[in-house]
């Protein structure tokens, strides 16, 4: 379990991956993100970790971009 305060967002962006994040995304803008929280209000979600992937893509979504890893 995870929980994020609100504008987490603020804080510079370290995300890759889009439906999957790498080990070295922060967190909170995973969150936001995937749609788990939401930046003006942050929240509680849970996360699992799985085995790394090969490749994690690039995007964008809710202000936030992903960077491709």
């Amino acid at each position: 379990m995870v929980q994020c305060p609100r504008a987490c967002d603020k804080e510079p962006v370290v995300l890759s991956g889009t439906k999957y994040f790498a080990l070295s995304s922060k967190i909170c803008h995973a969150g936001i993100y995937s749609g788990a929280i939401t930046s003006g209000v942050g929240g509680i979600f849970y996360i699992r970790v799985s085995d790394p992937l090969s490749l994690y893509p690039g995007g964008k979504v809710a202000g936030i971009t992903s960077t491709e890893l």
